[in-house]
């Protein structure tokens, strides 16, 4: 960094020419710029946060061990460090510094942190060092925690394992002892058992050992469909419910994985992006797994699998830093209402997900768009899912690849063969879990957007204004109504009811991201630039999908069959 510094004026020249033209006509090169600048920033916070303030202070008030000062002026210096230092602790507390000394655990009775008005508990490590000079200038012994601390950053900087351990182990034995009253911040109690929980949950990856499973259960169900259309029913069945029962382990383990990060946040299951599109999944494979449980058509499996793989494969995109725990925002700072209408409104989103893959399916399974399409098809989904492994922060084993495109394969030959188009009693019957859905999406929508003005009602005095979240939320109740509508005055049969499904992942995909690219509202708590491209692909994808259920029925395979068997 040293070596690097040297160039920073120069960095920082360029950065001030590139800031006074838009985001949008920044060159690859000046935005890689902006990334080195922040990342430099960082990196700087961090050094601070970890530097002691001890040597600035024998610098500036040597008068603080001078024997021959008075009484009166060396309380006069005190007193002047003393606010330095509580000016020095408020700035950190914007800067969200690590607050990660325990000042008041075995304190002496006459340290400058237990005077009146001055008590203090957690700090910062360089506000910890500035009043451990202090203590020492008045001749009490200080806390131990600043000590204990300095020995771990020694061990660390002398890239000693050993030491590094030890005083590590030895830090930790001084918090151990400490009482539950002594290690509260606030109202939060620190807790150690949580914190290894935390670390041992961040390195176990949970969600993307489940999402690359969700690939295998799929592989299973489109076997399942293989062997019954080559007359090998009981192999089907026996391929189907392994896949089911395989479902719901990983169902298991999803909903513990959820439960983990609700132990570690003290939080409801939802409260960032991230959160949303885990649960959404977890929703998602739940209903996959009853619907499949109660028709055993394989399309409950296909669901779930489909759902929970792209699902996890979204929220790992949506990390960011690697931080998907971070403080909530200010605007959903609400126990109740977090755990109310967020969590309800995000079922409504799985169940209209849901309902739109039930479309998909009936629409792929039933019409013909030709063998080369599908081919194509193919070809380009198992691309784009092997790009995606590859580049969505951790690499998808060669497994996982191979089992990804053995589906994609696999599903292109039994659509090819016609082992997969429906019968009539099929298609009806995918056509009643298709409308039970929509029901169930509508009901939940409607109930979730009026918690969310109840909520807004009861934090900005207003229980509606047109906030683009809330206009989202409107179109997706507004969608599922029109579409039973349609149903209920025959305006459309199973075919429209299915296209019209399918274009409610497009209304969903916008209330969910399409309203945080706008960057307005009070909602707008979640803005993730440069997904925009992906949001308008998925799209474009669904609107291909709706297209190809508008052709005639003559070309639907399906309709060909039920003539042939006629």
């Amino acid at each position: 960094f040293g070596d690097f510094e040297a160039k920073l004026p120069e960095l920082q020249a360029q950065m001030s020419e590139t800031s006074k033209k838009s985001k949008t006509q920044w060159t690859v090169e000046e935005r890689k710029r902006a990334e080195l600048l922040t990342k430099v920033s960082q990196y700087r916070d961090v050094r601070s946060w970890f530097g002691s303030l001890e040597p600035t202070i024998r610098e500036d008030f040597p008068q603080l061990f001078a024997e021959d000062q008075s009484r009166i002026q060396r309380a006069s210096l005190v007193l002047d460090m003393v606010r330095r230092l509580g000016m020095f602790a408020e700035e950190s507390k914007q800067f969200r510094v690590p607050l990660v000394i325990p000042q008041h655990i075995g304190e002496a009775e006459g340290s400058i942190t237990r005077f009146e008005k001055l008590e203090r508990n957690w700090e910062s490590f360089p506000v910890a060092t500035g009043f451990q000079v202090l203590d020492e200038a008045l001749g009490v012994t200080p806390a131990p925690a600043v000590a204990k601390f300095e020995a771990i950053l020694d061990g660390w900087k002398e890239q000693d394992a050993k030491t590094f351990n030890a005083a590590v182990t030895d830090y930790r034995g001084l918090l151990e002892a400490a009482t539950p009253e002594e290690m509260a911040v606030g109202t939060t109690v620190v807790s150690l058992k949580k914190s290894d929980f935390e670390g041992y949950f961040d390195r176990m990856g949970a969600f993307n050992l489940i999402s690359f499973a969700y690939v295998f259960t799929l592989l299973l169900t489109l076997a399942g469909w293989g062997a019954s259309g080559a007359g090998a029913s009981a192999w089907g069945r026996l391929l189907q419910r392994s896949a089911l029962w395989t479902i719901v382990g990983l169902l298991v383990m999803h909903t513990l994985a959820i439960a983990g990060r609700i132990y570690i946040s003290g939080r409801p299951p939802v409260t960032n992006l991230y959160s949303s599109a885990i649960f959404i999944g977890w929703a998602a494979v739940l209903m996959g797994a009853i619907f499949e449980r109660i028709f055993r058509m394989g399309v409950g499996n296909a669901v779930a699998s489909i759902a929970g793989f792209a699902t996890l494969r979204i929220a790992h995109a949506l990390m960011g830093d690697g931080d998907t725990l971070a403080v909530v925002e200010a605007v959903l700072d609400t126990q109740f209402w977090l755990a109310t209408h967020v969590v309800c409104i995000t079922l409504g989103y799985a169940a209209t997900y849901v309902a739109g893959i039930f479309g998909l399916m009936y629409v792929l399974m039933g019409s013909r768009i030709g063998l080369p399409v599908l081919g194509g098809l193919a070809v380009v989904g198992g691309v784009i899912f092997a790009v995606s492994g590859g580049t969505a922060g951790m690499a998808i084993g060669a497994l996982t690849v191979l089992a990804g495109l053995a589906s994609l394969g696999v599903g292109g030959l039994l659509l090819s063969r016609g082992d997969l188009l429906f019968t009539s009693d099929a298609k009806k019957t995918l056509s009643r879990m298709t409308y039970g859905t929509l029901c169930g999406a509508a009901f939940l929508s409607f109930v979730g957007t009026v918690l969310g003005g109840l909520w807004a009602d009861d934090s900005w005095g207003r229980f509606w204004g047109w906030d683009p979240k809330e206009n989202g939320a409107l179109i997706i109740v507004v969608w599922n109504a029109l579409i039973l509508h349609a149903r209920w005055d025959r305006m459309i049969a199973d075919r429209g009811m299915a296209a019209l499904a399918v274009l409610g992942n497009v209304v969903t995909s916008w209330s969910w991201f399409g309203v945080n690219e706008l960057g307005i509202g009070l909602h707008s708590y979640g803005f993730t630039e440069g997904r925009l491209f992906w949001l308008m692909a998925f799209c474009l994808s669904q609107l291909v999908i709706v297209a190809v259920a508008l052709l005639p029925r003559s070309m639907w395979w399906s309709e060909r069959r039920l003539i042939a068997e006629n």
